[in-house]
């Protein structure tokens, strides 16, 4: 059975929660950086029934990478499709780093609420 889609919110600036409602499984990841060809995270990942699992810093775009983490997840918890969980996960966190923050016009931006004199 095919893992899903999975909703993707900004909790706080520059961090993210990858949630799967029907696997009772959320990824919580934060301090996502891009270097070269690699993007990294550090995620914390938690099962509505098992608690959490594992917190660690996995590069998004390497395979190896995300088998590994599905087979640690799976020695804690037989179910669900880990791998897919995690191939889902970076797929969408991998979205929506790229996607970028939306443009704003400074010719006719007047927000001035975050200034404090």
């Amino acid at each position: 059975m095919a893992v899903e889609h999975p909703q993707t919110e900004m909790v706080a600036p520059g961090v993210y929660e990858v949630r799967f409602p029907a696997t009772g499984v959320t990824v919580t990841a934060s301090r996502i950086k891009e270097k070269n060809d690699d993007t990294h995270a550090e995620l914390t990942i938690v099962h509505d029934f098992e608690g959490h699992l594992k917190r660690l810093k996995l590069n998004l775009t390497s395979e190896q990478s995300h088998k590994s983490l599905a087979k640690t997840l799976k020695e804690r918890s037989p179910e669900p499709d880990w791998f897919g969980i995690v191939e889902n996960t970076c797929l969408a966190l991998l979205e929506v780093v790229r996607q970028g923050e939306p443009v704003i016009n400074l010719a006719t931006h007047t927000d001035t609420a975050l200034l404090k004199w």
